[in-house]
């Protein structure tokens, strides 16, 4: 995941209760292109310039279009390599002990 699609899915993550005060499509598309940066505001802004030569793009006035293409576009590319990263990454607190009994009797098989 790009740096600006880090900014934009933490802008994101802010807004979705935002959006519920909008009542039409076009609107939440305006205000959540907004927060967009980097690649995918370059790439969502050709199409708004493309109506200058009367090419129209059917996601700047669907709300679930626009969705699909920003996830197609700039969601995880490996949505299952990133959860196995996060995964391999994890550890406890320092403060965190896990009790000894735990792990003796996952090591030692029963009798």
């Amino acid at each position: 995941m790009s740096s600006s699609t880090v900014v934009a899915t933490t802008h994101w993550n802010g807004t979705c209760d935002m959006l519920a005060q909008f009542n039409t499509d076009i609107v939440k598309i305006n205000f959540t292109m907004t927060y967009l940066t980097g690649v995918a505001q370059d790439w969502f802004e050709v199409g708004l310039n493309q109506e200058d030569q009367s090419i129209f793009q059917d996601w700047l006035s669907n709300w679930n279009l626009f969705v699909d293409k920003l996830h197609r576009y700039f969601g995880l590319s490996d949505p299952i390599g990133e959860a196995a990263n996060i995964l391999d990454n994890l550890c406890m607190k320092p403060c965190n002990k896990i009790p000894l009994t735990m792990w003796t009797s996952c090591a030692m098989p029963p009798n």
